[in-house]
């Protein structure tokens, strides 16, 4: 209102007389033909009011631009001509790609011949393929190559000393280089499924794109992955008889693209070893450099399961006899990648390159035999898929379950809005930058019969993590404590040549396995379990793959607390749900059955860790604790003395948080 009476206004009539004029000059006449047309968009739901804004924001100001300069006028009577003024609508593509040729530097697609499922058969596909778009970084965009691809020197140096040991350099034809590691960048390849019709709904149609990036970029995902090509699944062709199917000629112009990367040379023949014409542009920059001597190696592969099995060939991770493409662990048995110990005899099994290329079941996958030095070794089981959607959603479900179904007083509604009240003030107060948009309803983590699972993306679950909402509903000294999360960041998993690794296992991340045993162990306190279900997950197993891979440098006798933690937490969960009493009434004696069911055995008030390699109860070991000081450590409050000692000599001390 104040808005309005700011106006110069006409004061004749009366004071009612004046706002409804004022209403009708405000209101929408429609006489311009673009408004017209955004309202429409907008009524059919094509189009969102935001939208509607930006467009009619960016049309007020090319109006208010126009006046000094008629080049707009230009420009948008060039694209209202697009395909005769809309006349032929299957021409507009073409003419607008080729008025945009100056617009950017980047190379013209690949045009490549793949088949598809009938009716469409052979299509005409665009590939934007590594080794041109490294190359035009390299030479058109040196900001964006000093910022995504090599950031400098010292970096590239730097990532290739610390993966030396990694598997995937034994015998690499790569070491034969002397410049190897000042002129080659680490790259890695991605794949995944993408909604792209129907997001959210049941017949969404998912599309498998592939993407790539330089391992040692540090910007964001949005401008370090660089698209290579993308299809519709169910329009894709498998192998027949004498015929490629559409994901195997892309993986053959893939890998024939990779290799020129590899060299750092341009192409003399295209993917199917045909020369290129001389007169062609890619025929005059045949065996030139393609980055002043740089060259790109593929390092890693990673994607999920179903992308690994789907479209790797690596084995699915729902098989008995083997769901892991890193070793030959099985869901049962002695090789059960169950098991979590230092000992673990899964851990034995792991192929070698050597090993796994004679193994007659192996991927077939070009990527894997014809790429120099590649192999299982170059599969990645990515952070974000493992953790974040991974164990840490069925954590999530879980602790959402226990409080509204056991611990909060109210229904589950109730409960639920509770939570829901308290996440949204944390959201707020501590800006957190991708927070849920609703947890309303209790079937976003309770499923009908499977275990409790919080649904959400990544970046979601992640700012979940930071808030430990179930610490607010329990004694403090038996909080989780979510500050381990620390060392299973990224950067110490794809970035961890540029920060120092940790010598040892972090204290906190000992204490928080501690602090979560000793909810099960406590008495009086908290009852709330009551056979609630928990899960182990399959990605428990493919993490301890990728921590195993690097030196994290932890003393044995720190790794050994940390492993008989963990086995007695997760035998704790089974026992609970048999008879949760004996959690409450018979501590010690409950506290006893969980040693005997992870293998330990209890002799004279001391703890022995059975060698099994040397068969059952034969060689015993001792574990480093007795059964008063185990106990202690997951129940007593001498737990900070306790732990103190087993850090390593001169650490600072603990710090409780």
């Amino acid at each position: 209102m104040v808005a309005h009476m700011s106006r110069k206004r006409d004061r004749s009539g009366g004071q009612r007389q004046r706002l409804r004029r004022m209403l009708q000059e405000e209101q929408l006449n429609c006489q311009s033909v673009l408004c017209t047309w955004l309202l429409s968009m907008f009524a059919w739901g094509h189009f969102s009011v935001q939208r509607v804004q930006k467009i009619s924001a960016l049309a007020m100001k090319d109006l208010k631009s126009a006046e000094t300069s008629e080049t707009i006028w230009n420009d948008l009577e060039t694209l209202s001509k697009l395909g005769t003024e809309g006349l032929y609508a299957n021409k507009m593509h073409t003419e607008l790609m080729g008025k945009c040729k100056g617009l950017s530097n980047l190379p013209e697609p690949y045009p490549v011949d793949i088949q598809y499922a009938p009716p469409l058969g052979m299509q005409k596909q665009d590939v934007f393929l590594p080794h041109e778009v490294f190359s035009a970084i390299y030479h058109k965009y040196p900001q964006t190559w000093q910022k995504t691809m090599v950031p400098s020197q010292a970096h590239l140096e730097r990532f290739w000393t610390v993966t030396d040991g990694h598997p995937t350099l034994v015998n690499s034809p790569l070491k034969e280089c002397p410049s190897y590691k000042t002129k080659t960048v680490p790259i890695l390849l991605h794949g995944d499924g993408v909604p792209i019709v129907g997001i959210g709904k049941g017949w969404s149609k998912i599309a498998t794109v592939f993407s790539w990036a330089s391992m040692l970029t540090s910007s964001g995902t949005k401008e370090s992955m660089k698209f290579i090509w993308g299809a519709f699944d169910k329009l894709c062709k498998k192998d027949g008889e004498g015929t490629d199917g559409t994901f195997s000629t892309f993986f053959k112009v893939l890998v024939w693209s990779l290799q020129s990367l590899y060299s750092g040379k341009w192409p003399h023949r295209d993917h199917n070893g045909h020369l290129f014409p001389s007169s062609s542009w890619r025929g005059k920059l045949a065996g030139q450099d393609l980055a002043a001597g740089f060259t790109g190696y593929l390092f890693s592969v990673i994607g999920d399961m179903d992308y690994f099995s789907s479209i790797l060939q690596l084995p699915h991770f729902s098989w008995a006899k083997g769901p892991c493409a890193l070793c030959k662990c099985t869901l049962g048995g002695v090789t059960t990648w169950t098991d979590f110990r230092k000992t673990a005899a899964w851990l034995g099994t792991r192929w070698s390159k050597a090993d796994w290329f004679n193994f007659e079941a192996r991927s077939m996958n070009p990527l894997f035999n014809e790429l120099p030095g590649q192999s299982c070794h170059t599969v990645s089981l990515d952070l974000m898929h493992c953790k974040y959607l991974g164990h840490d959603m069925y954590f999530f479900g879980s602790v959402l379950t226990l409080l509204c179904q056991y611990l909060l007083p109210g229904s589950e509604e109730q409960n639920l809005k509770r939570c829901w009240d308290f996440l949204k003030r944390f959201y707020k107060e501590h800006s957190i930058p991708s927070p849920y948009r609703y947890l309303t309803k209790i079937s976003m983590f309770i499923r009908k019969k499977k275990f409790p699972k919080l649904r959400g993306k990544a970046s979601e679950a992640h700012a979940v993590l930071e808030i430990a909402i179930l610490s607010r509903h329990i004694n403090p000294r038996t909080t989780w404590c979510f500050r381990g999360e620390d060392m299973m960041q990224k950067k110490f998993v794809y970035q961890r040549a540029f920060g120092a690794i940790p010598t040892r296992l972090p204290e906190t991340f000992v204490i928080s396995r501690a602090q979560a045993m000793d909810v099960l162990c406590d008495r009086d306190e908290h009852k709330f379990y009551n056979g609630c279900p928990w899960q182990r997950k399959e990605d428990h197993s493919a993490g301890f793959h990728e921590r195993s891979r690097f030196q994290w440098g932890s003393s044995d006798l720190t790794y050994q607390v940390l492993v008989f933690l963990d086995r007695l937490f997760m035998a704790g969960l089974k026992l609970y749900g048999e008879d949760h009493r004996d959690v409450f009434e018979n501590p010690e004696d409950f506290f006893v059955r969980m040693l005997r069911h992870e293998g330990y055995r209890v002799e004279d008030q001391k703890i022995w860790l059975v060698d099994e390699s040397s068969g059952w109860w034969e060689e015993k070991k001792p574990c480093g604790l007795n059964l008063k000081e185990a106990f202690d450590l997951l129940h007593d409050v001498k737990l900070k003395d306790i732990m103190q000692q087993w850090v390593e000599p001169n650490a600072p001390s603990l710090q409780w948080q």
